[in-house]
C-alpha cells in the first residue's frame, strides 16, 4: 500500500500538535529544577555555651534503694530511710564568676549548698557541664512531693564534683528553652531531724527555671508523701 506524501505531512502535523497539547497540560511543561540548597547550619555544636539565667532555679536531689548496675553507680544504703525519703527540693539562684556559674540559696530558703558549674565541650546532643558541690539543703515544698522531713548534705569538709549536661534549646524549661540533668558523687547522705542517715555516692539531680508564683509556692497544697515530722 503506497501513502501519499501529502497522507505523510498530515501525520507529522499531527503528532507536532499532540506533542505541543501534551508539554502544554498542567504539570507537564515545567522542566525539573534542581534541588534549594540547605541552609548552612554549625552541626558541630563545638562552640555552644553554657547559659543559665539569672530567675530562681530548682534543685531535686534524689537518692536510690537499689540499682542496675551497683559496681557503676552504688545504691544509696540503708533502705528506706529517711522515713520521708531520699528526695530534697531546693532552690538556687547563679551568678557567673570567672567561668563558673555559681548558685546559691537566698531567703526564704534554707539552703547552705554551693553548686559551682562549667562547661567543657558541647556537641549537638546539649552542653557538657562539670563542677563541684559543698553544704547542705533541707528540702523545700513542692508540688508533687509537699514539705518532707528530710535534708540532702555533702560530707562536712568534703566538696562533691558534679557532671551533666544541658540539652539543645527547646528540649526544657530553663532560660533558653533548656533543663539539666546530671549526677552529684561524692561521700553524700540524707538524713532527717531524727538522727536517721543513709549514705550514698552518688545522686542524681534535676536543675531547671522556675520562676515564682506557681503552684510549687502554695504550701497549703497537701503533701502526697507521708512521714513530713515538721
Amino acid at each position: 500500500m503506497t501513502v501519499s506524501r501529502s497522507a505523510l505531512r498530515d501525520r507529522s502535523h499531527a503528532r507536532r500538535v499532540l506533542l505541543a497539547v501534551l508539554l502544554t497540560a498542567p504539570g507537564c511543561h515545567d522542566a525539573p529544577t534542581a534541588p534549594s540548597p540547605l541552609p548552612v547550619v554549625d552541626v558541630s555544636g563545638t562552640n555552644t555555651p553554657l547559659r543559665l539565667s539569672s530567675e530562681r532555679f530548682l534543685l531535686q536531689l534524689t537518692g536510690h534503694d537499689d540499682s542496675f548496675e551497683p559496681a557503676l553507680s552504688p545504691p544509696c544504703v540503708p533502705i528506706a530511710v529517711p522515713r520521708a525519703g531520699k528526695h530534697v527540693t531546693t532552690y538556687l539562684w547563679f551568678t557567673p564568676e570567672g567561668d563558673e556559674f555559681v548558685g546559691r540559696s537566698r531567703p526564704p530558703y534554707r539552703s547552705t549548698l554551693e553548686l559551682r558549674l562549667r562547661r567543657v565541650s558541647s556537641s549537638p546532643s546539649g552542653v557538657v557541664v562539670v563542677g563541684s558541690v559543698s553544704g547542705a539543703a533541707d528540702d523545700e515544698y513542692d508540688r508533687f512531693l509537699g514539705l518532707r522531713d528530710t535534708r540532702f548534705a555533702v560530707m562536712p569538709g568534703d566538696t562533691a564534683t558534679v557532671s551533666g549536661e544541658v540539652p539543645p534549646s527547646g528540649a526544657g524549661p530553663t532560660a533558653e528553652g533548656r533543663s539539666m540533668q546530671g549526677v552529684v558523687r561524692g561521700r553524700l547522705g540524707f538524713l532527717d531531724s531524727g538522727g536517721a542517715v543513709a549514705q550514698c555516692t552518688n545522686v542524681p539531680f534535676l536543675l531547671q527555671v522556675l520562676p515564682f508564683g506557681g503552684p510549687d509556692d502554695d504550701p497549703s497544697l497537701p503533701p502526697l508523701v507521708p512521714g513530713v515530722l515538721r
